[in-house]
């Protein structure tokens, strides 16, 4: 019996000196359910999270009550609710994929158990769940699909095609049917582990555990005429598993992956247009992973979450600042073995975990990840720890109007002011001691420090 669980980060309280550190908003958050929990009365499996343009959160998954078929749930706010009706698959769904399209609505492919074992993708027309194409479209059967939605708002699955000897084929819809992008079965031998992304231009990326690579890493590309490898094929030092490949606004390609040259720990390089370099140091997870995912901050930094076994199986995420990987909240956050775990993040910056657990289950983290964070930010404040003021420095913030908030540990606001000075001081007299959030946002930048009253 296993549970799918989605979470959100939160403000963690921690008591600090007074010199801020880099303003990442990593820590200084916590990790809460959202909604009823679990999402519903029985286990599902092979999850998947995806957002509206507003920023609402979906979740698909394979659905034990109803002959493991599809459902799709979205957060009202209050509560996770069905989009259409519960299992719209004919026949057992697995590996799902869940994306919205460029109306907004709702999309799924995945293996599809009534089909042969192919792939199919059906979607949401506002009313009830309908057929993208053909079902079970693949040559044959499929297995570790992948699928992306382009910058021109074009859907494309890249798989582990059975009717090619296991290499990889990616397929693009065209409103009424699937066709090939290039020649079927590309890679040069069989793929597993398939992770498809694209860059800001459209420019489609393909990662995958390599047969041919004694089972290393390879990413290829499509150049306008054909498949090739962006960089050198099995790149990495060893043996991977659970890639998970996504490109930063700049269209430089980023791969996380368990890494057994380093133990089966986390490692993430990244592509700079020849050849595979590490970001950070390898191995930077405590102990062995699984389920790897990778999405970019508002800013841009890279953000992996992971089941750690350094923590009974349970979730971590970390932020990448630039040198190292960051702690998002606190490790192993979540309920222990966080299978089939993705990560998500909204158009706000919002970060989502979801896995499963013997059931459905979510959270979220209560601060945003790289909405303008200042890093390295001169922020100074003290005393530290506070009793009835603060003196404030706003250090390397931009001039301008000063938004100056003070939240408790779950993210209430309680003191809330606006300055354009430089230094400025704040009454804290009524507030209660205890463990508190300061943030100063200036536009788009934002500066934040954890605090203890006496």
């Amino acid at each position: 019996m296993r549970k799918l669980i989605v979470f959100i980060i939160g403000i963690l309280p921690l008591i600090c000196f007074a010199q801020a550190e880099p303003a990442f908003s990593v820590a200084g958050g916590t990790w809460n359910l959202a909604g009823q929990n679990p999402l519903h009365d029985g286990p599902s499996v092979y999850s998947s999270i995806a957002f509206s343009k507003s920023g609402q959160p979906y979740i698909a998954f394979s659905d034990s009550l109803n002959g493991w078929k599809a459902s799709v749930l979205k957060f009202n706010g209050t509560s996770w609710v069905l989009v259409g009706k519960a299992g719209f698959t004919e026949a057992q769904a697995d590996n799902l994929n869940l994306r919205l399209d460029s109306s907004d609505q709702p999309c799924v492919t995945f293996i599809d158990y009534g089909h042969g074992n192919g792939i199919s993708a059906m979607r949401f027309n506002g009313t009830s769940w309908v057929y993208m194409g053909a079902p079970g479209f693949s040559a044959a059967d499929a297995d570790y699909p992948s699928m992306a939605i382009n910058p021109a708002g074009k859907m494309f699955v890249a798989y582990t095609d059975y009717g090619n000897d296991g290499a990889v084929t990616m397929m693009g819809f065209d409103g009424n049917a699937w066709n090939p992008l290039g020649s079927p079965g590309f890679s040069l031998g069989l793929a597993e582990s398939v992770s498809l992304a694209f860059s800001p231009s459209g420019q489609p990326y393909v990662a995958y555990r390599d047969s041919v690579s004694s089972w290393r890493a390879t990413v290829m590309t499509w150049d306008g005429t054909d498949w090739v490898e962006a960089g050198n094929p099995g790149f990495s030092a060893g043996e991977v598993d659970f890639t998970s490949l996504a490109v930063n606004a700049s269209g430089q390609p980023y791969i996380v992956f368990e890494d057994y040259a380093n133990h089966g720990k986390a490692s993430v390089m990244k592509f700079d247009g020849s050849g595979w370099s590490y970001a950070g140091i390898p191995g930077f997870s405590a102990d062995t992973v699984n389920y790897c995912s990778m999405v970019f901050s508002k800013d841009g930094h890279p953000a992996v979450a992971y089941e750690d076994y350094g923590y009974d199986g349970a979730a971590t995420v970390r932020l990448f600042d630039g040198t190292s990987w960051a702690v998002v909240g606190t490790e192993g956050f979540s309920t222990p073995w966080a299978e089939d775990l993705k990560m998500g993040i909204d158009p706000t910056g919002k970060v989502y975990v979801v896995w499963d657990d013997a059931g459905t289950r979510v959270m979220n983290y209560s601060w945003n990840l790289g909405t303008g964070q200042v890093t390295g930010s001169e922020l100074m404040v003290y005393p530290d720890p506070f009793n009835l003021t603060l003196e404030v420095k706003r250090g390397n913030l931009p001039a301008g109007i000063c938004h100056v908030s003070i939240y408790d540990t779950s993210g209430r606001p309680l003191i809330s002011k606006t300055t354009q000075e430089p230094e400025f001081t704040i009454d804290c007299s009524d507030l209660a001691p205890g463990a508190y959030i300061l943030e100063l946002k200036v536009g788009n930048s934002v500066a934040t420090k954890p605090l203890m009253k006496l």
